[in-house]
């Protein structure tokens, strides 16, 4: 099956609330609550309509008068081709909170340089948001006692000062942002378990449950895991499930497959995948999307495990509560 930009438009603009107003909003937010609209991985430079997904995460969380509107990181590589996302991204309208990605430095840019080519002041960074201290931290830091090959993957003994300092603020409840993830999956932050003792020490200090979820993307996996009394949301990406296997292609129009070659290693998802998440002082919930692999080309056809580091591979995000 072939999907067309119309198709994608169609798609991308069916935001398929399950929630209506009143269950975000209550007459009197007494507690602290914080509403996030998250998106991850959105790969614009491998995708052929990453500025329809990115502009349905836009929609629905204006509809559910969301705090702030997140993306995760991998959202697209820092070249002028690319402005033209930047800018609707940034005249969204909400509160944006920007994570970097590894494959935001692709093409040879640096962190750094990237942080400056999106407008941020820092690679990682704190604000307070609806009674919520946000903590976005920056996974792409090299340790020397901990090497590793590839991209950069770990959190510098300065950044997890940084993070001591920071919790030490105030007594707020906090939410953590993260590219990779932060729980122990294989290929998430090499020094993963440094980072948990902060936030477990946090919580530990402020004698209840202060760290009240730390969000990640990078695996393109949909999962939620509690270590340490923490839960750890791993949000699927906007766009699909990367393979190192090439296809023989056709999912897409000759002319798109040409201008976007990894199309023929990506499981594509056919429609956006983004969470809308819901915080409160007694938990939280999300509220998922599902969509299906395009040409109905999932892991079996490609020929991959159906699962990765336990959890398996899907073309959606779940509804849950915690």
């Amino acid at each position: 099956m072939k999907t067309s930009r119309r198709d994608f438009i169609r798609l991308a603009g069916a935001t398929g609330l399950a929630w209506t107003l009143p269950a975000y909003v209550s007459a009197a937010e007494e507690t602290p609550v914080l509403r996030l609209g998250v998106g991850a991985d959105l790969h614009h430079d491998i995708v052929p309509d990453g500025a329809v997904r990115l502009a349905a995460l836009i929609a629905a969380s204006k509809e559910m008068r969301a705090h702030a509107v997140v993306q995760l990181g991998d959202f697209c590589q820092p070249i002028a081709a690319n402005l033209p996302l930047l800018k609707q991204w940034r005249e969204a309208g909400l509160t944006q909170i920007d994570v970097l990605g590894n494959h935001d430095m692709d093409g040879g840019s640096t962190p750094e340089n990237t942080a400056k080519w999106m407008g941020l002041q820092s690679r990682y960074s704190t604000q307070v948001l609806a009674g919520y201290r946000l903590i976005i931290l920056d996974g792409n830091e090299r340790r020397k006692d901990i090497q590793v090959k590839g991209y950069a993957r770990a959190i510098s003994d300065e950044q997890l000062d940084w993070l001591k300092r920071t919790l030490a603020l105030d007594t707020l409840p906090v939410v953590v942002f993260c590219h990779q993830g932060l729980d122990g999956i294989d290929g998430g932050i090499v020094n993963a378990a440094q980072v948990r003792t902060v936030l477990e020490d946090a919580n530990r200090s402020a004698g209840g449950a202060r760290i009240r979820l730390v969000l990640t993307g990078h695996h393109h996996l949909d999962y939620l895991v509690q270590v340490g009394g923490i839960p750890y949301l791993q949000v699927n990406s906007f766009s699909y499930y990367w393979t190192d296997k090439k296809s023989a292609g056709g999912r897409f129009p000759a002319e798109v497959e040409q201008r976007y070659p990894y199309l023929k290693q990506v499981l594509v998802y056919d429609q956006p995948l983004f969470a809308q998440v819901e915080l409160t002082s007694t938990g939280g919930k999300v509220l998922g999307r599902k969509a299906e692999f395009v040409g109905g080309y999932g892991p079996a056809q490609a020929q991959i495990p159906l699962t990765t580091s336990g959890h398996a591979v899907t073309p959606f995000i779940s509804d849950r509560k915690w």
